[in-house]
């Protein structure tokens, strides 16, 4: 992720939440609790976490509809 991948390995992950946040938004930070990105969790995956923005955005309706708008430009 650091270095622009949209995805990070499990074996990449200091710690992993709990099953009972799959699916949900989650903010990624580096070792130095630093802000990297937020993106959706998934305990099973071994890329258990996915990015959808770079910044800190709530997966909410006004991110995916401009998101679409943007695709669609």
């Amino acid at each position: 992720m650091l270095r622009g991948h949209p995805w990070v390995y499990r074996s990449d992950l200091m710690t992993l939440p709990d099953a009972e946040h799959d699916g949900e938004p989650m903010p990624l930070k580096d070792a130095r609790n630093r802000f990297v990105g937020m993106g959706i969790y998934n305990s099973k995956s071994q890329i258990p976490w996915r990015c959808y923005s770079r910044g800190e955005r709530p997966l909410d309706q006004a991110f995916i509809e401009e998101s679409v708008a943007a695709a669609l430009r």
